[in-house]
């Protein structure tokens, strides 16, 4: 549970994408964050392809990366694809909420999954009580943004959208599933809600 609470603070680190993205203009944001996308694929090939650089990550940040992640590119990197794509589909509010529920929602979902334990999804390893704390701190998240601009159609489709999306019933990475698939979800719906 240690570990898991050290990658989830580590997991808020993304929230410097959303400072940036609310303070730069777009077209500015856009290039910072290709700029830092080329920055990690770089060293992300180091890290999966090169060993002495694999060596070197997995002594000093080894203990934050998943087993999935030890020769694949990294949440980071999907995080990144995530807010980028976000940020070129969403008008701003939708796209920092959808940001805001990949970095705080799926933080919630894992360590109370982690935490209260309970049933598992069908087929997968992640748990009832994760998806609930998820689908409750992104309930509030965008009731707290969104309202009383959009409708709660629009708050509840994009909190079921982001829960629908950190499960791995689709085989991408969650960290951009939840970025760019709820950014789209609360576009669309905000477009059709009345």
């Amino acid at each position: 549970m240690l570990t898991e609470l050290k990658r989830k603070l580590f997991h808020l680190s993304a929230l410097g994408y959303i400072a940036l993205f609310i303070w730069l203009p777009r077209p500015v944001f856009l290039w910072t964050m290709g700029a830092l996308l080329l920055l990690d694929v770089t060293l992300e090939s180091l890290r999966v392809f090169y060993e002495p650089a694999h060596r070197w990550f997995a002594e000093r940040v080894g203990f934050m990366m998943r087993t999935h992640e030890d020769r694949r590119f990294s949440g980071i990197f999907w995080m990144m694809i995530g807010v980028t794509a976000a940020a070129l589909v969403a008008p701003p509010r939708l796209a920092v909420t959808a940001m805001l529920y990949a970095v705080l929602g799926d933080g919630i979902a894992s360590l109370a999954g982690k935490r209260f334990k309970g049933p598992k999804w069908p087929k997968l390893e992640k748990r009832f009580t994760g998806s609930a704390a998820n689908f409750l701190a992104c309930l509030a998240l965008g009731a707290l943004i969104l309202r009383p601009d959009h409708s709660w159609l629009v708050v509840m489709a994009g909190a079921l959208g982001a829960v629908f999306l950190e499960l791995d019933y689709i085989p991408l990475n969650d960290n951009f599933l939840m970025t760019a698939g709820t950014a789209l979800v609360l576009t669309a719906t905000a477009a059709l809600a009345p």
